[in-house]
Parts: structure tokens; C-alpha cells; sequence
């Protein structure tokens, strides 16, 4: 492919500011910058390299990812062992940086070539060091290659050349479903669906891109390929150029899947990216619909094309003639999505998974599957099925666990800003209760090394403080969170009532407004939201993560074999005779009492329908104490979430102003019907119950609060309405309700609770 240099001084403005800054400004008094002498090398087996470290004379420690590849000693010489890719790392005394080198050993000449590397499917974003680049060796002629589809016949590819007449990505969705496989449905031709005009004013590919910098491929693992646009919010179509090393072939799909030379489009030229907002629906297509969701249940309405905004993904990886693959890139691209004002106040994810991951009926996280249909011919689920308690079905999404959980890659945008914030290689599980049944799922994420980022390290949820104040900066996991029982409603009731007691003695969640997007197809609304763990609480609290203990829902969440000897050690004072002051003292010194006093306060003055010791109860403890640290005491501090069955909600009887909610948490909780015997403690949780009413719920500061969360989550909840019910449907009008009902409890509840509280311990 030829191009002239009529773009190049263009060319060269664009492609910066296609590449985000990639680190702040550096401070006058900021330490030394640490750099290696190299970056990469090329070994042959048996040869050897040493690496310094430029910028230090501090004591380094050396490791390599790989030892049957690569070798690294304690002074940096590095040594080549086998064909294949390692990374050397150095660790410097005294910095968190690490330092990292890409070692490629080839075989010796003569050497026989090792299997083939099966393609992977680990995201990482390419060097940005390297100018985006498109390989000038396109095949000649029309530009088209016979490239095998699904069911083993070969088509053409199309002409996508720079010319702005082509036809834009998106028009006609790439299918994926492989025979065998349980994939998404294959989306309506060109033939069924009415093709966008053409774009003649794209942006062009820079000049620069179509520059042949990359080694010639040899042998071994190909370099990722290179995008000539990154992921963001773009106001109108481009080109979209990429390349590899000469000798290699690019492969890239559009729906989510990992591309390979059976799967994939084979690239031959710079395509246009366009606005897909009003194309064919593919994982949210009737056939995944299906899959996905009960029949019946009203959570399996199936979108029209034009109630699901989307997005472009990109996956591309190279492919070597002896068949190797590159790591995967993976990118997204907001055209025509009016990111900034349709999604004001709120954060945008797109999330970018193998539909295989989501949807095939043995191993898909987000389908009723295998699972559910074995499950369905038990006598126990003939009953529930007759009864319609959706709630209590069996299928894959709910499963739980590592087993459960898939590597996907996210894009992460400020709306406001139509900036990317960061881009990250996840863990995705279903996560939730009674919840995982809806049409909109809720999800954990996790950050591990093995997927290639040990954690997160960025201001994901303003107001998340630490102890002392100080803004958390660092996660290694954090959910999207989909409402629980407030999902199709109005989404904040958990959002307002956390965040009306962080001043109380437990932890609470903090969370902000997400807008996801799956394999570039809107999914609704959520909350980001922290998500409870030994990290958390390490970055909250200041104590070991591999100290702390951590029950929920009555069994171990976080901790290690015999630490249930402490928790059997709490709950066997719910036997014990709390007239008698010392057990009282004794049951102190394991137990935060204050801590104790404003939870059980809190969850009963908001009448938690959903909670009791075996239902959203959660409390942790140091498990060895730290004289340094206050919280590594050896007391048990509890847990707020999941507090959205509450203050009206479905004008349950039992959470409404007027229900005795103490009485019930006695009779449902046998350690604190035990304790609020004693005298003291009954003055203590009076004051507790007092001030959480009056200063925490007061009517005025929650109205206040409430408007807050209106004028943000009402507009954003317009789309969640029509993406999983339709445009007319009664849902529209439940956000109103919604605040109103809080309104009124928040209003009516203090002279109700507080005169059973004090008729109970009368």
C-alpha cells in the first residue's frame, strides 16, 4: 500500500493526539527517573546480556517471568535457555517502580521450531513508544483475500482501502458462531439491513503509520499489532489503519471475540470506524436473549436495534506464517454516542469479552445454560418453576467462585471529560442474590498479575477515604452493582442511605454512576461501587491484608484455616447472661462496641427487610494484634451493605415508618438479643439510635441528598428503562415513587422507632 506524503505534517498532529499521556508531570523535587539500558533484546539460546539499571545505585533485585526461556543473576546478566518470551523485572530497593525488559530468545540456526503458541487471550495495550504504523505490504490487486468463515467456506473480504466511499465498520457485524460452539447469533446481512451512507469526509490514517519500523518476523511470538487511534470519544468517522511486522497477517472481530485466522477478518488496508448507534443488535440479539433469561419472567424483553446505543470494539492480533499469535489489543470507540450530555455525571465502561465467556451453555457466566437445564428436571425445581419464584432458579449465572470467573478487557471514561481514564485487563463473575436473575446482572471485577495488572492504582470512587481522610487510590477489585431490589426502580436507595451514616462505626461502601457497555452494546446503569475485601480493608484501615478475618453471611469470606475458632468465640456469647456486667466487659474486648451499637442501630432504623446473621452480614477483625494500628486491635468491626430492601420499599409492611423493626431483630438475632439485655449497653444504643435518626436521616439533610441523586441517576435511567423493558413501559414512572417513598419514611420513622425502642427495654 502506497501512500503520499500529502497528510505528513497533519499526520504527525494526529497521531499525538491520538496517544494519551501516558504518565503526570514530573515535580522540580521529584526523584531521579529509573530507566534500563534496554528495553528489549533479542537473544539466541546460549547467549547473554547484561542490564543495568540507569538512574540508581541502590541494590537491585532481578527476576524473569520465565525460567525455562530466560535467566537473570543477582548482578543483571541475563541468559537465553529455550525459544520463547520472557520478561526480566528489576526491583529497586526503596521504589515501588519495577523496571521490565522483554527478552526474545531464538533458537540456535539448525534448531527445530517449538509447537505452536496457542493464541492467547490476554489484552495489552501496545508499546505506545511506537509510532502507529500500517505494514506497507498489502496483497495487490482489488484488495481482497478469501478468508474462511464459521461453517468452512471461503469468502472475500472487502475492498477496505482508503477510499471514503467503503462502507463502515458496523454496517454488518462480524459472526462468530463457530460450528459446536454456543455463540452469539449471527447478525442480518447486508441484504436485511439498511447500509449507512457513505463517509467521505473521515479523518485519514497519518501518514506516518504506513512507515515499516517493526523487526521483519523471524520466528517466535509476533509483536502486537499496531492501532492508529486509541480508545475514546471521537466526534465523527475515521480511518482506521494497523499494522504488524512485515511477514505477519492481522486478524480482527468486532464482536467481543478473540481473533484469529479461522475467526477473524483478515486486515488488508485502512477501514472506516462509524457511528453504529441504530445497527443490528448482536449479543443483545432475540437467539442470546433466549439464552440469557427465563422465559416469562419479564426480564427476557428483547431490544430493538435502536433502544441499545453502541459502541465499536476492535480486537486484532498478528498471526505468523507458522501460525503463532500475538497477545491481543483491544479498543473502543465512542461515535456519535454524545457521550458528555447523555451521560452527565456519570462514568463510562466498556467491557470487552468473548461472547463464548458469556454465552455458551457449559462454561458462559450470564446464561441459564447446562446448569439450569439439569437443575430443571428435579422435582424441586418442578415445583419452583410451577410457582414462578424466579428468584430461586438454578443456571449458570448463578455459580459462584474462581471457576466462575472470565479475563475480559475495560475501557474506563470520564463522561464529563470524554476522556479515557484507564484501560485494564479484568476477572469478571456474576455476582448478587436474588438479583442475578434480572435482565441486568451485576458483576464483581478483579485485578490479578496472572491477567497482567496486579491492581489498580487511581482514584476509582471519589469520597472512598481511608482513616486518616485521604482519598483511596488503590483496588484490587471493585463491583458494578446492579441495585439488588431496587434495580428496575430507581438504583440509589443503597447509593443514599450509605452515604447518609459514613460517619458511623463501620465501614460503609462508597460507590458513583457507571454507564457499561458489553462487546460495544449498551447494558444499562450501575453503581461502581468498592467492593468489601482483606484489600480494602488494607488500604482502608491500615492493617495487613494477610491479618485480617473477614465472615459474611455466617462463613469465612477472608482468612485462613482455624480463624473460625474466633468467630465461634463471638457468637457463643448469644448463651451468655449479659445482666452480668463482667460478661459484658469481657464481650468488649472482642467486640467494637460502638461499632456494634451504631450497626445494629442503623439496620433497624431503616427496617432492613433483607438482612439478618445469615442474610447481608458482614464484620471483620485483626486476627493478631498491632500495637501501631487502633484497628488491629483483635475486636470485630462490622460491614454495611445491601441496604436498598428498606424505608417502603415494594410498601412492604415491614418497611415501612411505622414497623417495630427492634422486636424483630431480636427475635431473629440471638447475640443481640443477648447484649441489649445488659444496661449499659442499652444506653449506648439508645443515644445510637437517637442521633442516627435525628442528625443521620434527619428530614432535611436527606431531602437534600436525595435531590443530589435525582438530578443524576433520573436522566441517566431513561435508557436502563427502554434497553431491558421497552419504551412504553409503567417502570418509567417508578423513580418518583421511589424517592417519594423515602421521603416519607425518612419523614415518619423517628417518633415510631424510637418508641419502640424505649417501650423494649422498659
Amino acid at each position: 500500500m502506497k501512500k503520499g506524503n500529502k497528510w505528513k505534517a497533519t499526520a504527525l498532529l494526529l497521531a499525538a493526539a491520538l496517544i494519551l499521556p501516558a504518565v503526570s508531570p514530573v515535580s522540580a523535587g521529584a526523584k531521579k527517573k529509573l530507566a534500563l539500558n534496554r528495553k528489549k533484546v533479542t537473544l539466541t539460546v546460549g547467549k547473554s546480556y547484561v542490564l543495568k539499571v540507569k538512574g540508581t545505585k541502590k541494590k537491585v533485585r532481578w527476576s524473569t517471568s520465565k525460567k525455562k526461556v530466560a535467566v537473570v543473576s543477582k548482578k543483571g546478566k541475563v541468559t537465553a535457555k529455550k525459544q520463547g518470551i520472557a520478561k526480566i523485572k528489576a526491583k529497586i530497593k526503596g521504589r515501588s517502580q519495577t523496571l521490565v525488559c522483554k527478552v526474545t530468545v531464538k533458537k540456535k540456526t539448525g534448531e527445530k521450531h517449538s509447537e505452536n503458541r496457542p493464541v492467547t487471550d490476554m489484552p495489552q495495550k501496545p508499546d505506545k513508544d511506537m509510532p502507529s504504523q500500517v505494514p506497507d505490504d498489502t496483497p495487490a490487486g482489488d484488495g481482497r483475500e478469501p478468508v474462511s468463515t464459521p461453517d468452512g467456506t471461503e469468502t472475500m473480504t472487502p475492498d477496505q482501502s482508503a477510499d471514503p466511499s467503503q462502507k463502515p465498520v458496523g454496517e454488518t457485524p462480524v459472526p462468530s458462531d463457530q460450528p459446536g460452539s454456543d455463540m452469539t447469533e449471527k447478525p442480518p446481512g447486508p441484504s436485511e439491513t439498511a447500509a449507512p451512507d457513505p463517509i467521505a469526509d473521515a479523518d485519514p490514517v497519518p501518514d506516518e503509520f504506513f512507515q515499516i519500523l517493526q523487526p521483519e518476523y523471524e520466528t517466535g511470538t509476533p509483536e502486537c499489532p499496531e492501532l492508529s487511534a486509541d480508545s475514546g470519544v471521537y466526534g465523527k468517522a475515521f480511518m482506521l489503519g494497523m499494522k504488524s511486522q512485515p511477514g505477519t497477517k492481522i486478524y480482527y472481530t468486532t464482536d467481543g471475540s478473540i481473533p484469529t485466522a479461522e475467526n477473524g477478518i483478515l486486515y488488508t488496508d485502512a477501514f472506516v470506524v462509524a457511528d453504529r448507534n441504530g445497527m443490528p443488535n448482536v449479543l443483545t440479539a432475540a437467539a442470546n436473549i433466549k439464552k440469557m433469561y427465563i422465559s416469562g419472567s419479564g426480564y427476557d424483553y428483547v431490544p430493538q436495534a435502536d433502544e441499545v446505543a453502541k459502541c465499536t470494539v476492535i480486537r486484532a492480533a498478528a498471526v505468523s506464517p507458522d501460525k503463532q499469535a500475538s497477545d491481543v489489543v483491544t479498543r473502543s470507540f465512542f461515535i456519535g454516542n454524545d457521550v458528555k450530555k447523555k451521560y452527565a455525571g456519570a462514568t463510562v465502561a466498556s467491557l470487552v469479552i468473548d461472547p463464548n465467556d458469556l454465552l455458551n451453555a457449559e462454561t458462559g457466566i450470564h446464561v441459564l445454560g447446562n446448569i439450569y437445564n439439569e437443575w430443571s428436571k428435579t422435582s424441586e425445581a418442578q415445583q419452583i418453576i410451577w410457582e414462578g419464584q424466579y428468584w430461586d432458579y438454578e443456571g449458570n449465572y448463578t455459580q459462584s467462585g474462581r471457576d466462575w470467573e472470565r479475563l475480559a478487557f475495560m475501557d474506563y471514561l470520564d463522561a464529563d471529560r470524554e476522556a479515557i481514564e484507564f484501560s485494564i485487563p479484568v476477572g469478571i463473575r456474576v455476582r448478587g442474590g436474588a438479583s442475578r436473575m434480572y435482565g441486568q446482572k451485576g458483576f464483581n471485577l478483579y485485578l490479578r498479575e496472572e491477567y497482567g495488572q496486579k491492581n489498580l492504582k487511581y482514584p476509582l470512587i471519589p469520597g472512598d477515604l481511608d482513616t486518616e481522610g485521604q482519598q483511596i487510590k488503590k483496588y484490587k477489585s471493585f463491583m458494578l452493582r446492579n441495585g439488588g431490589n431496587d434495580t428496575e426502580y430507581s438504583k440509589i436507595r443503597d447509593v443514599f442511605t450509605q452515604s447518609m451514616v459514613g460517619d458511623r462505626n463501620y465501614s460503609v461502601q462508597a460507590a458513583r454512576p457507571c454507564v457499561l457497555f458489553i462487546n460495544g452494546e449498551y447494558w444499562g446503569l450501575y453503581n461502581l461501587t468498592e467492593k468489601y475485601s482483606d484489600n480494602s480493608i488494607e488500604n482502608k484501615y491500615g492493617v495487613d491484608k494477610d491479618n485480617v478475618i473477614v465472615f459474611k453471611e455466617d462463613e469465612m469470606d477472608e482468612g485462613q484455616d482455624g480463624d473460625e475458632i474466633l468467630y465461634q468465640e463471638l457468637w457463643s456469647y448469644a448463651e451468655k447472661d449479659f445482666t452480668d456486667d463482667a460478661v459484658y466487659e469481657a464481650f468488649c474486648k472482642i467486640m467494637d462496641i460502638d461499632s456494634f451499637a451504631d450497626y445494629y442501630a442503623t439496620e433497624i432504623y431503616i427496617a432492613n427487610k433483607d438482612w439478618n446473621p445469615e442474610k447481608n452480614y458482614m464484620l471483620w477483625r485483626a486476627r493478631t494484634l498491632d500495637q501501631t494500628n487502633p484497628y488491629a486491635d483483635g475486636k470485630w468491626r462490622y460491614m454495611l451493605y445491601d441496604t436498598e430492601y428498606a424505608m417502603g420499599m415494594y410498601n412492604n409492611w415491614d418497611t415501612l415508618a411505622n414497623y417495630d423493626s427492634f422486636s424483630g431483630a431480636i427475635s431473629q438475632d440471638a447475640l443481640f438479643a443477648a447484649v441489649i439485655k445488659n444496661k449499659e449497653f442499652q444506653q449506648k444504643f439508645l443515644n445510637a439510635i437517637k442521633e442516627i435518626g435525628s442528625k443521620n436521616f434527619a428530614p432535611e439533610a436527606c431531602e437534600k441528598k436525595l435531590k443530589e441523586l435525582e438530578s443524576t441517576y433520573k436522566p441517566l435511567m431513561d435508557d436502563f428503562y427502554t434497553r431491558f423493558f421497552g419504551k412504553d413501559t409503567w417502570n418509567r414512572s417508578q423513580f418518583d415513587k421511589a424517592v417519594n417513598a423515602i421521603k416519607e419514611f425518612v419523614g415518619k420513622r423517628y417518633p415510631y422507632i424510637i418508641s419502640y425502642v424505649e417501650k423494649g427495654l422498659r
